[in-house]
């Protein structure tokens, strides 16, 4: 059973985990949070989290054109048993409300954003002042110490399993997350082969796979044929009104006989190219990089060596935005 996606299927089965750091499976996972970025963009914190989706067999179609055709499953009553839980979906253009200093309409995804920052500034703001202010006044040491357990309560348990998204995205758009039925554990998850009671694949993959696990018992579920991969979007979420650099990787065709290029522009990230072209302004021209194969697909990471909304804090520019645009499935 060789080839990409299918030798990671085996590769999980035969490791017996299913884990974000494959050198060293079932250590602790921090959260990592990013005050100042928006919980609306699913951009607020990091929790490395073990994710599953409870998809009927029905619709594993609109799934696997988003992502991958094999895959594995477990019962719920597994996951319950290793922390599993599904997510908090949060409708962003939910109005709520409205300001009250100039009556414009509050969303839900406004109005979360505000909220969790201000949560999780309170949690760690009021564990820095408990550790190094030794001369607080009892009431306010009280009132922090009675208040650490709810923050954190509100920080790691309901925070994480929030997942924002938008409600005007078709199902089939493939950065609507909604119709994954998200499930998420914060612990890397063990398990026997026998733990597993299904695996999807293609149907040409049954007998391989068959051959290198004879001893599993489960279902095998062959998945649906003819999908065609929906193409992604590979623009990062950013702030409307947030400035920095933006690289714009311009992706060619080998058969086009064209090179693919890349810029980097300096301006605001919402509309990049208003602003300045730092490459040019330099004396440089844009970079050449090899082009896309003709068939086929490729990952984003290889374009350039940049992940699809990579950001990197740079002092004089700010947050650095890839944007990667082509023609066709490039996965």
């Amino acid at each position: 059973m060789n080839g990409g996606q299918a030798d990671v299927l085996v590769q999980i089965l035969r490791s017996g985990w299913l884990t974000t750091n494959k050198d060293a499976p079932g250590q602790p996972k921090p959260v990592a949070f990013i005050p100042g970025r928006r919980i609306s963009k699913n951009r607020f914190y990091d929790s490395r989290a073990i994710c599953f989706c409870d998809i009927p067999v029905d619709d594993f179609g609109i799934h696997i054109a988003k992502y991958s055709p094999f895959g594995l499953a477990f019962t719920k009553n597994f996951l319950l048993q290793r922390g599993a839980n599904p997510v908090f979906y949060i409708a962003n253009d939910s109005l709520i409300g409205t300001r009250k200093d100039n009556a414009q309409p509050v969303t839900r995804g406004q109005y979360f954003d505000g909220a969790c920052d201000g949560i999780y500034r309170r949690f760690t703001e009021g564990a820095r002042l408990l550790s190094a202010k030794t001369d607080l006044d009892p009431e306010v040491r009280l009132f922090l110490e009675h208040f650490q357990p709810i923050d954190a309560f509100c920080v790691h348990h309901i925070l994480t399993y929030m997942k924002p998204f938008d409600v005007d995205q078709d199902d089939a758009a493939a950065d609507n997350f909604y119709m994954e039925r998200e499930w998420r554990t914060p612990v890397d998850v063990k398990f026997e082969l026998s733990d597993v009671c299904r695996i999807i694949l293609p149907k040409e993959r049954d007998e391989s796979f068959r051959a290198d696990f004879p001893e599993y018992k489960g279902v095998v579920t062959h998945a649906p044929e003819g999908i065609k991969r929906v193409p992604r979007t590979v623009q990062p979420a950013h702030y409307p009104d947030e400035w920095g650099v933006t690289m714009i990787v311009k992706l060619a065709r080998i058969d086009s006989g064209e090179k693919s290029t890349s810029e980097l522009w300096f301006g605001p990230m919402g509309n990049p190219t208003s602003g300045r072209l730092v490459q040019k302004d330099e004396g440089e021209e844009p970079r050449e990089t090899d082009s896309v194969p003709s068939e086929g697909t490729m990952p984003i990471k290889e374009a350039g060596q940049f992940q699809p909304g990579q950001e990197i804090d740079l002092e004089e520019y700010g947050p650095l935005q890839v944007i990667v645009q082509a023609k066709g499935p490039i996965g």
